[in-house]
């Protein structure tokens, strides 16, 4: 976890756009989001999340092990906006035939910490 967050606190994109989020600056309408920068920092964080739930849904983290990821997570994904883009990503990917995309686990851990606290 310690990797994960120095990660997090390093990398200029996902602070970028996980300090719009935390201060509800963040604005997700498709016509304009997509393709853009803050989309692919978007991306960036929620694929750097997914990523340690990933490990979590293969057993390879416990529940207890992502506490320090806690608040970040669930802020992250209780946004409004962040909401709409994991279900539109989610919709998309199932639309292309594509199969399962890897932030669904990411909301999976999001429940699973709402649960846990």
């Amino acid at each position: 976890m310690a990797k994960c967050l120095e990660r997090f606190t390093d990398d200029e994109d996902m602070q970028a756009i996980y300090y719009k989020i935390e201060y509800s600056r963040f604005d997700y309408n498709q016509p304009e989001f997509h393709d853009s920068p803050e989309e692919k920092q978007l991306d960036k964080l929620l694929m750097h999340l997914s990523t340690a739930a990933l490990s979590w849904r293969a057993g390879l983290l416990r529940t207890e092990d992502l506490s320090p990821l806690q608040y970040l997570v669930r802020r992250v994904t209780r946004d409004p906006g962040v909401t709409a883009y994991l279900n539109f990503v989610s919709e998309w990917s199932s639309q292309a035939g594509l199969g399962e995309h890897p932030y669904i686990a990411l909301v999976e851990m999001a429940k699973a910490l709402d649960h846990d606290a």
